[in-house]
């Protein structure tokens, strides 16, 4: 089993790079809050837990969000100011994901 990053939402916020955000297997104690933040990539949540909130209000996302495999405890707020581009999910998330973000192309991935 690889080595699992764990964070608070805190320390994921400053996270925050020009070529986008990579947590895919972390383990987010809290809640992530991208409120008007420039993500100028993509951004990888794939196999994430998110035991809080996950806030992309006002934000500009200017590549593509996957969310395959992941497990958000709290509420999804996909109210960007632009973007993502095109959101990959699981088949289990991806009704969640629609009804948050309705006007965001969806690509529902099977874990292999």
């Amino acid at each position: 089993m690889p080595e699992v990053n764990v964070l608070s939402g805190e320390e994921a916020r400053k996270k925050i790079l020009e070529g986008g955000l990579n947590f895919a297997d972390a383990t987010i104690k809290g809640n992530l809050w991208f409120t008007n933040a420039t993500i100028k990539g993509d951004i990888d949540f794939t196999d994430v837990t998110i035991k809080g909130d996950l806030d992309l209000a006002g934000a500009t996302i200017e590549g593509n969000l996957a969310l395959a495999g992941a497990t958000i405890k709290g509420i999804l707020d996909f109210s960007t100011l632009k973007g993502p581009a095109k959101i990959y999910v699981s088949p289990d998330l991806a009704q969640i994901v629609h009804l948050a973000a309705p006007n965001v192309p969806l690509a529902v991935t099977k874990k292999s």
